[in-house]
């Protein structure tokens, strides 16, 4: 697993970085080809890594539910976020792989609901979710520097 998680501490370092030098209004722009912003990506795989690891495993999460809500799968952004906001997806970015990564070596999941995510890949452990969250993440970087082409 050590591999897995330091590959995800390499595509949140890539992705907060990919945030330096942007404004808030570039961060919230919408380009009328898509339904979402730069910034929701980056709350997505924040939220998703959340829901996945410790929501099917029946762990608390450390993300609030009202995040969650916000960049769930299936939403999309309602109103233009906050520099506070910004500045918290990314300190939580970074800090939620260290807590992943502890919450691991520690052996806190214990159980796993299996799972199968919109394109068809079974989760059954906290291992597959771990490999499936990269490539979701990966994904999404993809997402993130299309929509900063468009700026």
């Amino acid at each position: 697993m050590k591999e897995h998680i330091q590959l995800l501490r390499q595509i949140r370092t890539t992705l907060v970085k990919e945030l330096d030098g942007l404004s808030l209004e570039q961060l919230n722009y919408i380009p009328e080809s898509h339904k979402n912003n730069i910034v929701w990506n980056i709350g997505h795989c924040l939220v998703v890594q959340q829901l996945l690891c410790y929501g099917l495993s029946n762990l608390t999460p450390y993300v609030d539910k009202s995040i969650g809500i916000k960049y769930k799968k299936g939403s999309a952004p309602e109103a233009p976020v906050t520099q506070e906001e910004v500045d918290w997806l990314k300190e939580m970015l970074l800090k939620s792989v260290d807590l992943l990564e502890k919450d691991l070596e520690e052996g806190k999941f214990q159980t796993f609901k299996p799972y199968t995510v919109g394109f068809g890949t079974h989760l059954t452990s906290i291992e597959d979710t771990v490999r499936f969250n990269n490539v979701h993440e990966g994904i999404h970087y993809g997402y993130l520097l299309a929509l900063k082409k468009l700026l």
